[in-house]
């Protein structure tokens, strides 16, 4: 009654103890995803994948974040090696994503919210770098209108597959798959993807660092994409007819 009294205000609720889905049925547009958050902070790669498992009326209400109010920053938590890989997860799932003031810098300082101000701090250039392309590359139609699917990893000679999360967006003619190694070394895996012609060529351009690869869509209907990272890295591919 409380959320129908102003139907024009985006209801957000910060709640935890396995209450989101009810506080999403009693009205609340979105609800944090502090579950993921603390999957992040203890390097659990399985427990993300799982966690992603959820259904998706469920995961398009959730709020991504990697930083808050009360949570230590980002930058200070995953660090310079951990960060790409978790930055390029929260930007790309489906649900809400958000981000904390200072977070796009790099700061470290959590200031209570009872001060008006933080410490100043210098911007990290390489933080910054980092999170201008990802909100150039997540800001495509496909990442927010798109439909989104879960991918397993398969196994390509060895266990560290586990390591990696892929998942696929879709609208329309466009295409994208994001592969994140969530663990503390290389690891590698092969994607089974669908929808390709064995007659054609296809290209694979990663949006984080522009790295191209060739396929064919015989090799990929035959083989799968293989793909390796090394830890903490991410691809962001659009798929384009070569």
């Amino acid at each position: 009654e409380a959320t129908a009294s102003l139907p024009n205000l985006l209801w957000m609720a910060e709640v935890y103890w396995d209450m989101e889905w009810r506080m999403q049925q009693l009205g609340f547009h979105f609800t944090y995803d502090k579950r993921l958050l603390d999957r992040l902070h203890f390097v659990a790669p399985g427990e993300v994948r799982a966690h992603l498992r959820a259904e998706l009326d469920y995961q398009n209400r959730l709020v991504r974040f990697l930083e808050n109010h009360d949570e230590a920053r980002s930058a200070l938590v995953f660090g310079k090696e951990r960060l790409p890989a978790a930055a390029a997860l929260v930007a790309t799932l489906p649900g809400m994503r958000f981000y904390q003031q200072g977070q796009f810098e790099g700061r470290t300082i959590r200031p209570p919210v009872q001060l008006a101000a933080a410490a100043e701090e210098p911007a990290d250039a390489e933080i910054r770098a980092l999170y201008e392309r990802l909100l150039h590359i997540s800001n495509a139609d496909v990442f927010h209108a798109g439909a989104w699917r879960l991918l397993d990893v398969h196994p390509a000679g060895e266990s560290l597959h586990k390591n990696l999360v892929a998942y696929e967006w879709r609208l329309g003619n466009e295409r994208r798959v994001v592969v994140v190694n969530l663990g503390k070394e290389a690891s590698q895996g092969v994607l089974r993807l669908e929808g390709f012609d064995r007659g054609h060529n296809y290209a694979f351009h990663d949006e984080l660092d522009d790295s191209r690869y060739e396929r064919t869509g015989e090799e990929l209907e035959r083989d799968g994409l293989f793909v390796r990272l090394e830890s903490n890295r991410a691809h962001i591919f659009e798929i384009l007819n070569s």
